[in-house]
């Protein structure tokens, strides 16, 4: 997935940058219309997806939605216009003038996420699944540890050791999704002492292993309660569920996948969440 991000804030472009990195894409980056284009030249215009601000300087956004929808190579690429909430009637300029879509600004990396989904064609239902499954993470995660959890998008922690456990969901439904939940041995050590009440040094690899399998028993349970709750009918299996300590980096080569990673933060505590599309 490559997406140019047209925006003469840097700010909004790092957090784009972050936001798409953490979907396993790769963002280009252009500060006005001028310099997308000459992007857009070097590269032939092989983008899944251009993110456009309107108010920039040199040449805006709407001088550079015309332009583009005036060539064939570049008129069929899909933009994702970037406003100001009290620019409406701008919203409705760009869509006729070739706009995909619109993004309200200032708007979170949440919010950013869901656009893109929806911008590639695949929205609602992903957007769902991994919702669910990220909030039930989240949310027993809170209740195992009795922390308060935060959630950030970003690249996978792993501890410095190269010590650390991993656990597997498989997901077959209307979407097919591989989902892992990664800490290292401290973390996770941390975790399983804080819902079981034993100390640290009481605990055997065994009492880590089934007490990472356990939440990820619950998190699943728990997605499928937020699902039925919100009476979707789509019907959710996890065939099983694979938790083990891995002493190397985990690698996995993608082919033909879409990811999402996050990271859930409990104290100094870390788990990471990926979620593969399979």
């Amino acid at each position: 997935m490559k997406i140019l991000s047209v925006d003469d804030v840097l700010l909004i472009r790092k957090l784009t940058k972050k936001t798409v990195e953490a979907m396993g894409g790769q963002l280009f980056e252009a500060s006005d219309g001028i310099e997308a284009l000459s992007t857009l030249k070097k590269t032939e215009g092989k983008f899944d997806l251009i993110i456009l601000d309107w108010n920039m300087p040199n040449m805006n956004g709407f001088e550079f939605l015309n332009k583009i929808r005036r060539q064939e190579k570049y008129k069929n690429i899909p933009v994702m216009m970037a406003t100001t909430e009290g620019e409406k009637d701008k919203i409705v300029k760009a869509v006729q003038a070739g706009a995909n879509n619109y993004l309200i600004k200032p708007f979170t990396e949440q919010e950013l996420t869901k656009k893109i989904l929806q911008c590639l064609g695949l929205g609602y239902e992903y957007d769902l699944l991994n919702n669910c499954f990220s909030d039930a993470a989240r949310n027993i995660l809170a209740y195992s540890t009795g922390l308060e959890v935060s959630e950030e998008y970003g690249p996978p922690e792993t501890a410095a050791q190269k010590d650390y456990l991993s656990g597997q969901m498989i997901i077959q439904g209307k979407v097919n999704a591989i989902i892992y939940l990664t800490m290292g041995r401290e973390a996770a050590t941390g975790i399983i002492s804080l819902m079981t009440g034993l100390k640290p040094p009481e605990l055997t690899s065994e009492d880590i292993l089934n007490g990472t399998a356990d939440i990820i028993q619950k998190v699943a349970a728990k997605a499928k309660n937020l699902l039925t709750g919100m009476n979707v009918q789509w019907s959710i299996s996890t065939p099983f569920v694979y938790v083990s300590f891995i002493t190397e980096d985990l690698h996995i080569q993608q082919k033909k996948v879409f990811s999402i990673v996050k990271k859930y933060r409990a104290d100094d505590l870390v788990v990471n969440y990926k979620i593969y599309f399979l």
